[in-house]
């Protein structure tokens, strides 16, 4: 599991951005380009040790850019925080800070799926067509 190494935080990055959007750390004084760097470390380290690329490190890659984008987001309002933004990049930040929070809504959902997946007894059904014979009725039209 991949943490955070900075001279203010050591720790989970989702727990990094907990504090900082929590306003109990003050994402002014963390250096957003070390902890990519540190991460990018991380990432080839975990390569070294595989030849291919896993899904673990893709999830992992997939995680860090979603928590990275919210922590510049964030960061970005900080610094300028008297900057005039157009409506349409405010509609974009709205719509980028929407799919960030699905994402994390949806990130549990994802666990479940592949446990589902790895287990190889998969079925998906409505319940009233739960139990019945598979039926195939083709289309009367023709061509």
């Amino acid at each position: 599991m991949y943490e955070v190494r900075t001279e203010q935080f050591k720790g989970p990055l989702e727990k990094l951005l907990e504090l900082i959007e929590g306003e109990k750390m003050e994402i002014t004084q963390l250096n957003l380009g070390l902890v990519t760097d540190d991460f990018l470390k991380y990432l080839k380290s975990i390569k070294r040790e595989s030849a291919e690329r896993t899904e673990e490190e893709l999830r992992l890659l997939a995680d860090f850019i979603v928590i990275a984008s919210r922590l510049i987001l964030i960061k970005s309002k900080a610094l300028l925080p008297s900057l005039e933004l157009t409506i349409e990049e405010e509609q974009d930040i709205k719509e980028l800070e929407k799919r960030l929070k699905l994402y994390q809504q949806l990130k549990p959902a994802m666990a479940l799926i592949k446990k589902l997946y790895a287990g190889k007894n998969l079925s998906a059904s409505r319940p009233f067509f739960a139990n019945r014979p598979v039926v195939f009725n083709p289309s009367q039209l023709k061509i």
